[in-house]
């Protein structure tokens, strides 16, 4: 973190304007840790999100941003003995915020790698943060990250990328089990097709390995 922050200030001599540069300075400070540390880290995702706010390192940076002020906030209203209930609904509220900014970075430069699997990343984690999505939420989102995936993969097919096929993998075996949460051997005959999907999918990230 300390050349990484290193780095990042000679570039900022170089040029100020540098998005980079600040993204880079942000991240290893960030890592460095300590008030001071995070304070000026977190003024400069805000200042470079200003700037650019569909540049994807921006984007991916400024969500490490957003996803640090969400857990402070989440760990006061906790501390605070808030109701869980409000802290979900805030947690999930924050959250569809974060995909949203995301989302509209991806839309802008879909065959970005890192920033489609940032999404995917975050989106994923709204359970673990402690949020909640109704399943009509939940269908939507798969669906907008399966156009992601699937555009990413046809945007990269000239160098394929292992961890976008990877990642498609994942989704299908996700929606399987969602969709069919007490699957038995005798039901995969009428799911091949979806099964087949997976396993293709599979198969494409080993061989970009």
């Amino acid at each position: 973190a300390d050349s990484w922050r290193d780095v990042s200030e000679k570039l900022l001599k170089l040029d100020a304007e540098s998005l980079l540069a600040k993204t880079s300075r942000a991240l290893g400070l960030w890592e460095l840790a300590g008030p001071e540390n995070e304070k000026i880290a977190d003024e400069t995702a805000q200042q470079t999100f200003a700037q650019a706010p569909k540049e994807p390192r921006v984007a991916i940076t400024y969500a490490q941003y957003l996803l640090h002020r969400l857990m402070a906030e989440s760990d006061a209203a906790t501390a605070a003995g808030r109701p869980q209930p409000e802290i979900e609904s805030a947690v999930t509220k924050s959250m569809m915020e974060l995909l949203g900014m995301l989302e509209a970075a991806v839309e802008e430069n879909p065959g970005h790698v890192a920033l489609v699997l940032t999404y995917r990343d975050y989106l994923f984690a709204i359970p673990s943060l402690g949020g909640r999505v109704t399943p009509e939420q939940a269908d939507q989102l798969r669906t907008r990250m399966e156009t992601m995936l699937t555009r990413a993969v046809e945007l990269n097919a000239g160098s394929p990328r292992g961890e976008l096929y990877l990642a498609l993998a994942s989704f299908e075996l996700g929606r399987l089990e969602l969709t069919h949460p007490d699957l038995k051997p005798a039901d995969l005959p009428a799911l091949r097709d979806e099964i087949d999907k997976l396993e293709q999918h599979a198969r494409q990230a080993i061989a970009q390995d």
